[in-house]
């Protein structure tokens, strides 16, 4: 039991840094940043302190940095809290440099401007043909699933589950 515990661990750590370490985002995607006291852009990561222009919450940076996740940094999002994450060349507006990309994500900010909130406030924000529903709560399977076997379950909002009993260590 202790050994497949310790087992767990080590591969779930290995995950987690594996994880820590690769971009989500490569060459032509489109961020958006997400920090509200907005981002600086330099020319150099090796001079960072050399500021070229700050963008705000919203901006969209086009990624033309050819191989990203090459220039780690760790910068301060807090007092006593960094945030790791890497340099990377992006095109906002008509300057190119290099932004921390642990202030961008992919999907584009939400209008603040609005007064939704919770599930409204996603909806609102983000159309498209997936349905976003209060009534999915959580499931757990059926008794009588044998180890390794499965179970499809539907939603009237089309979401579909495949719950799969697996055998403890």
């Amino acid at each position: 039991m202790e050994r497949c515990i310790y087992g767990m661990i080590l591969i779930l750590t290995g995950i987690f840094h594996v994880q820590a370490q690769k971009p989500e985002y490569r060459l032509n995607d489109t961020l958006y940043v997400w920090e509200m006291h907005g981002v600086t852009m330099i020319d150099d990561p090796q001079s960072p302190g050399q500021v070229k222009n700050r963008y705000y919450y919203g901006s969209p940076a086009r990624v033309v940095d050819i191989n990203p996740g090459t220039r780690p940094v760790s910068m301060e999002v807090n007092e006593g809290y960094e945030l790791p994450g890497h340099w990377v060349r992006v095109i906002i507006n008509r300057d190119t440099g290099f932004v921390f990309d642990g202030f961008l994500g992919a999907f584009p900010p939400f209008d603040l401007r609005s007064d939704a909130q919770g599930i409204e406030l996603v909806q609102k924000n983000y159309s498209g043909s997936a349905h976003v529903s209060k009534a999915v709560r959580s499931s757990t399977p059926q008794e009588g699933l044998a180890d390794g076997e499965s179970q499809e379950m539907q939603f009237e909002n089309g979401i579909q589950w495949e719950l799969k009993k697996v055998k403890p260590c």
